[in-house]
C-alpha cells in the first residue's frame, strides 16, 4: 500500500471533488496553500467531503 504525505492527499481529495470554478480559483490564487486549505474546509462545510477521526 502507497501512503501519500499529508499535504498530498490534501491536495488529491480537494482536486478531486472541485468544481470548475474551484480550479479556476486555485489556479489564480498567489498562495496555494492557503487557498486548497480554505476550499477543503468549505468542501466539508458542504458535505462534499466527510471526514474520519481515528
Amino acid at each position: 500500500m502507497i501512503v501519500l504525505p499529508d499535504w498530498l492527499a490534501l491536495y488529491a481529495t480537494v482536486a478531486k471533488n472541485a468544481t470548475e470554478d474551484e480550479i479556476k480559483e486555485v489556479f489564480r490564487s498567489d498562495n496555494l496553500d492557503v487557498t486548497i486549505k480554505k476550499m477543503f474546509m468549505k468542501m466539508v462545510n458542504d458535505g462534499r467531503i466527510s471526514v474520519k477521526e481515528e
